[in-house]
This record gives C-alpha cells, structure tokens and sequence, in this order.
C-alpha cells in the first residue's frame, strides 16, 4: 500500500469519526429504531411458528400484537422512571445525611479522620445537584423514544415494499447480491443476539426485583428497570447494575450483615447467569473476542457515550461480517473473531445444524 492510500484512508477515518460524533443526534436514534425493528420482527418469526388451534396465525398480525405489547412496556417503564427519577431526586438531602452519618461512624470505627479527608475530597460534590442531573439525563434519554417510535413506524411501512425493491436493486447493480449477504448476515445474527439478550436480561431483572421487593429496597422498579438496560452493555454493564443500587442500599440501611446479604444476593444472581446460563443460550453464535469486546465497547462510548456502550454489540457484528466481505479488512475480522472463525463461516454452520 502507498503512501498516498494510506494517507486518503486515514482521512477517510477521520472524517467517518467526526460525522458519526457530530450526527450522534440524528444516527443514534435511527440506530435504536433498526435494532428495536430487528426485535419486534425477530419475535413476529418465532411466534409465527406457534399455532392456536393449529391455525396458523399471519405475520403481520403477530407483529401487529408484538408491537402492541412492546408499546405498552415501553410507556410503562417510561412512567416509572420519571416517577422514580423524581422521588430520587427529592429523597437526595435524605441520603446526603446519611452518607455524612456513615462517614463519621467508619471514622470511629477507624480512628482515621475520614470524615475530614472526605469532606476535601467532595467538597466541590453536592449529592442532590448530582442526583437530579442523573434524573435530568435519563429523562432527556427517555424523551428520544418519540423520536425513535416515529423512525420505528417507517421502518415497517418500508418493510411492506422491501421485496420490489431488492428485486430493482438486482436488476441495478451486480454488487447487491454482496450487499444483500452482508445484511441478511448482520440481520440474522442481531436479531439472534437481540433477542436472547432481552430475554436474559428480562430474567436478571426480574431475580434482582424480587430481591429488591423482599428486603424493601427504595426504588425497587428503578433498580429493576436499570439492571435490565445495564445488562446490554458487555462486561461492565452487570457490574453497574450491582455498584449503583448497592451504594443507596448502603445508606438506606444501617445493619451491614443486611447490607451485605442484599448486594451478595444481586451478586450471585449476575453470576449465575452471567457466567452460566447465559453461556448456555448464546453457546458460540457471535463468536466475537473478549478483548475486542472491550475495544467495540470503549470505542463506541468514546464516539456516542452511554448510548454507544449500549449499541457497541450490534455494532460490532455488523462491522466484523462487513470486514469478512472484503479482503483487505478480513484479517481484522478474523482478529474480531473469538477462535479465528469468520462470523459469516459460523452463521453459516448455525444455519445448516
């Protein structure tokens, strides 16, 4: 490669970098609106194999049902966390005190003066200014769902002419057929990353609200719903969605033998299904590298922050199928890969068995 091709490359990235962070606003929300596509379309084909009374049902009438159901969730869990945003908000000054308590109880128990060393390291922190910050954001997060729902709507009136226009395609340009196999191959595994992903992380949730609800954790639904989104995003994400309930628990509480039993509870319960049974179901099906893992992560939080982080999976399958396609960039997804496989070899061989 010459220097000239490396040098137009290179400005080429750049200048992709700077329009994915200044489109942030208007990409994110289209991004959000294809993978929530993915998911209703996703279910629609897995329902539409179950017959009642072996009558099987249409599929846009099951998709019709899926998206019903999505919305109504959706408008539930958005209720929920403005209310609970807003209680947390008010509760501020509470846990302020209390932290100021417990601050001076370690102290005791110590006999260091932490109570002065933390007062000059939070000295510039007030707690309810940082809590209802945290509340402003994930409101203003929760206010692009409009945005997203009207991208969603688009997408399934454009899906009702998708066949004539793969047809037009074809007859336009010999490249489609490439094309249409880097999408169909991204598609089907996003939706199959998708789909079990929110099934796991329904179920971690579900485990950590009973849990919340039995030792009558404040905020319960919030924690609930937060450990479900937290658990989208890879290798960190259910280690949030432990160490944010955990400090609230940490004040609302002053037994630490009950503190202690909650947090090893939430614990164990991102373990187990962290470590073994979301194994189990995903099996080999992304077959992507751990530490490349952690780059997508890094990198997309770098480009779009906490959406990216969220979005960085998706992403990241879609760029290692697209870079098998092409042979000066597959060697970049066989480094993708977890075990030197191509992700489009192991679809493939998913496909066949």
């Amino acid at each position: 490669m010459t220097i000239e091709k490396l040098t137009i490359r290179l400005i080429l990235f750049l200048v992709i970098i700077t329009l994915l962070i200044l489109g942030k606003p208007l990409i994110v929300p289209i991004v959000v609106a294809l993978l929530v596509w993915m998911l209703i379309d996703a279910l629609a084909t897995k329902l539409k194999s179950i017959k009642i009374f072996e009558i099987p049902l249409p599929k846009w009438l099951i998709s019709l049902g899926v998206i019903l159901v999505f919305s109504f969730l959706l408008l539930f869990f958005y209720q929920v966390m403005i209310i609970q945003t807003d209680k947390l908000v008010a509760a501020a000054p509470f846990y302020q005190e209390k932290f100021a308590h417990l601050i001076v109880q370690l102290s005791q128990l110590t006999g260091l003066k932490l109570d002065v060393l933390v007062s000059e390291l939070f000295s510039n922190i007030n707690i309810t200014e940082l809590l209802a910050y945290v509340a402003d954001s994930t409101q203003s997060m929760l206010s692009s769902v409009f945005l997203v729902t009207i991208y969603l709507a688009f997408l399934f009136i454009e899906q009702s002419h998708a066949k004539a226009k793969i047809i037009a395609l074809k007859n336009l340009s010999d490249r489609f057929t490439l094309i249409q196999s880097i999408f169909k191959s991204s598609t089907l595994l996003i939706k199959r990353y998708i789909r079990l992903k929110s099934a796991i992380s329904a179920l971690t949730s579900l485990l950590c609200y009973l849990v919340f609800v039995m030792f009558d954790v404040d905020f319960a639904e919030l924690w609930a719903i937060s450990t479900f989104l937290l658990n989208f995003i890879p290798n960190i994400g259910s280690a949030l969605a432990v160490f944010f309930p955990s400090i609230l628990i940490s004040l609302q509480f002053d037994s630490l033998s009950h503190i202690a039993l909650i947090i090893t509870c939430l614990v164990i319960i991102q373990f187990v299904i962290g470590n073994i049974i979301e194994p189990a179901i995903m099996g080999k099906s992304l077959n992507l590298s751990a530490f490349m893992i952690l780059i997508s992560l890094s990198f997309w939080g770098f480009i779009w922050g906490i959406a990216g982080m969220f979005l960085a999976i998706p992403l990241m399958v879609a760029t290692a199928i697209l870079f098998s396609h092409i042979d000066e960039t597959k060697w970049i997804a066989i480094l993708m890969s977890a075990d030197g496989q191509l992700l489009i070899e192991q679809d493939n061989r998913n496909s066949k068995t």
